[in-house]
């Protein structure tokens, strides 16, 4: 079900992500951009009833959980000093 997808999916993000020492944005995206590509490329979203656009919802929301999560902030650009 659509259901189990997302719970597995919540797991294996929030197990792994956990193992990351002070990760930048950018790089929290991209491990999790890779995890839901390692599930679906490893044949693991076959029988789930989920579509690539609801994939991609999911995605935004375990990313905008685990940047809360990982409590990183927008980084500013510096302010040229006069």
């Amino acid at each position: 079900t659509k259901e189990e997808t997302i719970m597995m999916l919540a797991d294996s993000i929030e197990a792994a992500c956990k193992s990351l020492k002070d990760p930048s944005e950018k790089e929290l995206m991209e491990f999790i951009d890779k995890i839901i590509q390692h599930k679906v490329t490893q044949g693991q979203l076959d029988d789930s009833a989920m579509t690539f656009k609801e994939l991609e919802a999911c995605s935004k929301v375990f990313k905008k959980i685990m940047r809360s999560v990982h409590h990183i902030r927008i980084e500013y650009p510096e302010e040229e000093k006069k």
